[in-house]
């Protein structure tokens, strides 16, 4: 559910023209092809649990501290 309401999400942010022409002058301007525009569903929709997991495991470090400051609305 949650990769197809990804997609689903990117497809309907580039469907105006001007939000289209900036994901390819993203896409250049980061050193990608910007057929990577195109073909950002397949990318995601390759990405499965296991690789979630392995990424989650190897940012979240539950042995260290750590800080962070929670902010009221507004």
């Amino acid at each position: 559910l949650g990769r197809n309401v990804a997609i689903a999400s990117y497809a309907i942010s580039i469907q105006p023209h001007p939000a289209r022409a900036l994901e390819y002058a993203r896409a250049v301007l980061f050193g990608r092809k910007s057929s990577d525009v195109d073909s950002q569903p397949d990318f995601v929709r390759g990405v499965r649990k296991t690789d979630i997991k392995r990424t989650a495991e190897s940012l979240i470090k539950p042995h260290r501290a750590g800080t962070g400051v929670v902010r009221g609305a507004g």
